[in-house]
C-alpha cells in the first residue's frame, strides 16, 4: 500500500486499528518504508520493534493501535509505503486507517 504526501517541510500521523473479535491466533504486522524520521506511539499492548508494529486481532476489548507520529519524508520524497502482512493465522487487513499531515 502506498500513500502519495505533498512533500512541503510536512510531519504526518499515521494510526491502524484492526478488530477480529476474540481471536488473538490471528496477528497482524504492519510496515512503515521510505521515511527519514518517524516515532512510534503505539498502544502498549502491540509489539514494537524497528519499523514495524504487531498486533493481534483479539480487539473487541483491548482496541490495540499501531501508531506513528511525527513521520518526516527525505527531501524530494512523496510516498510513504505500508506493508501489511500475516505473521500468524488467518490474515485480518486493518479496520481504518489515520493519516494526518502536519505542519513542521
Amino acid at each position: 500500500m502506498r500513500f502519495l504526501m505533498a512533500y512541503m517541510q510536512k510531519k504526518y500521523t499515521l494510526a491502524a486499528f484492526l478488530n477480529r473479535g476474540s481471536d488473538s491466533s490471528r496477528i497482524t504486522q504492519i510496515e512503515l518504508f521510505d521515511m527519514q524520521t518517524s516515532t512510534n506511539n503505539s498502544s502498549a499492548g502491540a509489539t514494537v520493534s524497528g519499523n514495524y508494529v504487531r498486533i493481534d486481532a483479539d480487539n473487541t476489548n483491548d482496541g490495540f493501535i499501531g501508531r506513528w507520529d511525527d513521520i518526516t519524508l527525505p527531501a524530494g520524497n512523496t510516498t510513504l509505503r505500508l506493508r501489511i502482512s500475516r505473521v500468524a493465522g488467518s490474515a485480518t487487513f486493518p479496520s481504518a486507517f489515520y493519516i494526518k499531515e502536519n505542519d513542521l
